[in-house]
């Protein structure tokens, strides 16, 4: 009966504009979320041809507008780019995983982590590897024996990601010594998978440079393509209420008209059978 077909497509359609309608929510929701990038449900036609379905949620990868904390670790890209931080190791075993939220603050061990405690990567000139480790505010002994008796008083972190250590005497901590925040470019960065508090994994499918791991002569912030960095700040989330609302205007309707269809047709299918009753 042709109009099972009717009931059909409009039920698909009930279903893939709750899709839309959960997007449009969960951007709305993070307006406010730091990094966040907002999603949008496309849709397409069934292959049976009776019905609607979700082809893809499309991530809009758009930067966010730069808001200034004044708090030193708190980092913000201008451009291009991922930070990438990782899991403290387990058994030598840690997972990796891309962002763009910049709340890093810096633990008692002198590591910049994220609100997860999970540590920021770059170039660390005192690791025995120097690139792809996580980077650590050092005692200042570590610069020159002399200085022991002194302390880190305050960090700034340049355009180009060094971090810049002032000591308790006014003295900086030579250049030589300076830990450098990389950041990682992916040439399809729509295959990243979001898994919550701003972080991404799927990273080997997304095509980081240099196999994943990050190098100075590939990585640095301001250079081969990536942005700058921007020391006590961060990314707003890049939501456009104007036009969530109007596609949440547009869902609702598409999704009222369908009910209706639903309704609609029942009635029909109802008089047909009233029909052959009597």
């Amino acid at each position: 009966m042709a109009y099972l077909g009717t009931l059909t497509s409009a039920t698909s359609a009930l279903q893939s504009f709750s899709a839309g309608l959960n997007d449009v929510g969960n951007n709305i929701a993070n307006v406010n979320t730091t990094g966040y990038k907002s999603t949008t449900a496309t849709f397409s036609n069934t292959f049976s041809g009776l019905g609607v379905q979700v082809a893809a949620q499309n991530v809009d990868l758009t930067q966010g507008a730069l808001t200034t904390t004044g708090v030193p670790s708190n980092l913000a890209i201008s451009g291009s780019g991922y930070f990438l931080v990782q899991t403290v190791p387990v058994n030598n075993v840690s997972q990796t995983f891309a962002t763009r939220d910049g709340t890093f603050s810096i633990d008692p061990s002198g590591y910049f982590v994220s609100p997860q405690g999970y540590r920021l990567l770059g170039n660390d000139p005192q690791n025995t590897t120097h690139d792809n480790v996580p980077i650590q505010i050092h005692t200042p002994n570590i610069f020159n024996s002399s200085q022991s008796s002194l302390a880190v008083a305050s960090i700034a972190v340049d355009a180009n990601g060094f971090v810049q250590e002032t000591l308790s005497d006014g003295s900086k901590a030579p250049q030589s010594s300076m830990c450098q925040v990389l950041l990682m470019k992916f040439t399809t960065p729509q295959a990243l998978q979001s898994v919550g508090n701003n972080l991404y994994t799927n990273l080997a499918a997304a095509g980081p440079t240099n196999a994943g791991n990050l190098t100075q002569a590939n990585n640095a912030p301001n250079s081969n393509g990536l942005g700058t960095i921007v020391g006590g700040a961060l990314e707003n989330s890049n939501v456009d209420l104007t036009s969530q609302f109007t596609n949440l205007i547009t869902l609702q309707r598409s999704f009222d008209a369908n009910a209706h269809v639903i309704t609609t047709t029942d009635g029909i299918m109802q008089t047909i059978v009233d029909l052959k009753r009597s």
